[in-house]
């Protein structure tokens, strides 16, 4: 059954696997699933070679890496993120108004958007949902 367009936007699969099932998956899912999110051990095993063999297969990449530094780095590395072709980042929500703002101003000068623009990369500050202790 073919999938649409808006509904292949509409999911994205977590590749929290190793390189050889994420290549894998990827070409196995290529033209029924928009999105892929990749995270740090996917990232940090192959570099920024897996975001553009995926964008290859025609999806568009949520690099997950919760980017949580000084301001400085965070620049930076959301740069080099976009410069490798990630269609959405994501930074740590804890990480303070300057850092967020360090990653935004980023972001709108290479082309990142928090709204996601058609054309443009978004960009996402999750807070911690999970993992957290417990207050009690």
């Amino acid at each position: 059954m073919p999938v649409s367009a808006d509904a292949r936007d509409r999911v994205i699969v977590a590749l929290d696997c190793s390189r050889s099932e994420a290549l894998r998956l990827g070409r196995e899912l290529a033209g029924t699933v928009g999105w892929v999110k990749v995270g740090m051990t996917l990232f940090y095993a192959c570099g920024p070679d897996i975001v553009d063999y995926l964008r290859g297969l025609g999806f568009k990449v949520f690099l997950d890496l919760k980017l949580f530094d000084i301001p400085h780095q965070v620049r930076g590395a959301a740069r080099s993120a976009v410069s490798c072709g990630a269609d959405m980042l994501s930074i740590h929500g804890l990480g303070g108004a300057a850092m967020v703002a360090a990653a935004r101003e980023c972001c709108g000068r290479f082309g990142c958007s928090s709204r996601g623009a058609r054309g443009r990369r978004r960009w996402a500050a999750p807070r911690p949902a999970t993992s957290s202790p417990s207050p009690c």
